[in-house]
């Protein structure tokens, strides 16, 4: 009996810690696939990204273009007015326009985009990672865990004039329950 006992609780444990990994690492709905993370700080989400800066998105277009993927990717053409950190590999510069990748789409009458899109005419603070894709599209940067690396000034930046933008206070765009210590974030402190 005793050994029926036993077997039943290895079986048990291993069972309830199979159930708790799984729990760890699963995502929220509506996550952007593999690329969303939870960051205890910005100085973490710093160090994981290759490019850290504040630009104005110009533009946007969608497309579908990685081979073998019905995907739809939002592509914004962001305008960069300061650059808080880049990475060696990383060329771009203050005045660069660069393009950053979203997964889904606002005017393709699918399902709501799993983050939350840029938009044109406002101006952001970016965490971005290196898009890892080959050819023309290597050049393109898809923002550090999905939606955490996207922040947007508390006030409104066309009203305040020239501001210093390294000095602005950027709040979330989408803040999680998970990440409170990351809603708000003034660029020069993590420079």
């Amino acid at each position: 009996m005793s050994s029926l006992r036993r077997g039943f609780t290895v079986f048990a444990l291993v069972a309830l810690s199979t159930a708790l990994v799984s729990g760890c690492t699963q995502q929220r709905a509506n996550s952007s696939f593999d690329r969303e993370q939870i960051y205890a700080s910005a100085i973490e989400m710093r160090e994981d990204s290759d490019l850290v800066a504040i630009g104005t998105v110009n533009q946007i277009r969608e497309a579908q273009d990685i081979e073998g993927s019905d995907t739809i990717i939002t592509i914004s053409e962001v305008d960069m007015k300061e650059v808080v950190k880049w990475d060696d590999k990383v060329d771009s510069r203050i005045g660069d326009v660069i393009e950053v990748r979203q997964f889904g789409s606002k005017d393709s009458g699918s399902a709501a985009p799993p983050v939350t899109l840029l938009e044109a005419g406002k101006t952001y603070l970016l965490f971005l990672t290196s898009s890892g894709l080959g050819g023309e599209l290597a050049a393109q940067y898809y923002v550090t865990g999905a939606s955490a690396g996207l922040y947007e000034p508390r006030q409104d930046v066309r009203r305040s004039g020239q501001p210093d933008l390294l000095s602005l206070e950027f709040k979330q765009v989408d803040p999680t329950e998970e990440e409170p210590a990351l809603v708000s974030v003034v660029p020069k402190d993590i420079g």
